[in-house]
């Protein structure tokens, strides 16, 4: 049954190629039938299954079906559990993809507790300095905006800062992006100045890597004159 095996290859890269072109629906029946085989194929908790069980989630969210979705990822990291264990970045993974879902659903205290451990099991490979670390404090600084926690925002937001700055170009757009989202919490503490220092500090990597008419460079112009009229 090898030749079958090799079908589901074909059927995965098939599926790949038509999500690339947008053709999200076909793409789906092409997973899916590969999943059909796997099932035959193989063990239930075969690893070989978790590809095509988070292609047919990342497809659900992007057709917002959020609880199948939501389902898909589950079964990939019941998977990586039972090969793995408790702590493993592949299991890291799969908490992040399942907080993002609850995320998009403003379910933020179940985001939260999978965003951080997530956290856990990075921090736990003692990879200081792991761009996985530096993206998962953030996501874990977008949950505490939502809750309107700012100070618990910030201090995540500065621990991903403080990663990026020591392994990434200083004109990054990680960098960028992570001083916007620091000086968004003080525009929402109505700490203006503060504010300003990030937006200016974003906004002079922006002006160094995007054209002068990127929305983005555009978009915080605009926040930064807005923010001075309030100084």
């Amino acid at each position: 049954s090898d030749d079958n095996a090799d079908i589901t290859i074909c059927y995965d890269a098939l599926g790949y190629v038509l999500s690339e072109k947008h053709q999200y629906n076909s793409s789906l029946k092409w997973y899916e039938k590969s999943l059909i085989i796997k099932k035959k194929l193989f063990d239930p908790f075969d690893p070989r299954i978790t590809s095509t069980y988070n292609s047919i989630a990342s497809l659900h969210l992007i057709n917002n079906n959020y609880n199948r979705a939501l389902e898909f990822y589950e079964k990939a990291f019941q998977i990586f559990q039972q090969k793995y264990g408790d702590d493993h970045p592949r299991l890291a993974e799969c908490f992040n993809n399942m907080a993002m879902i609850h995320k998009k659903q403003e379910h933020y205290r179940k985001a939260l507790k999978l965003y951080n451990q997530a956290v856990s099991i990075y921090e736990n490979h003692n990879v200081d300095n792991n761009i996985n670390l530096a993206l998962s404090y953030k996501n874990v600084g977008l949950v505490y905006r939502h809750l309107t926690e700012y100070d618990l925002a910030l201090e995540y937001f500065n621990r991903s800062l403080k990663i990026y700055e020591s392994i990434l170009p200083l004109k990054h757009s990680l960098i960028s992006m992570t001083l916007e989202n620091i000086a968004n919490i003080y525009c929402d503490k109505e700490n203006y100045r503060q504010a300003l220092k990030y937006y200016e500090k974003a906004a002079k990597i922006y002006r160094h890597i995007l054209p002068s008419t990127h929305p983005d460079v555009l978009q915080i112009r605009l926040i930064i004159k807005k923010i001075e009229a309030k100084i």
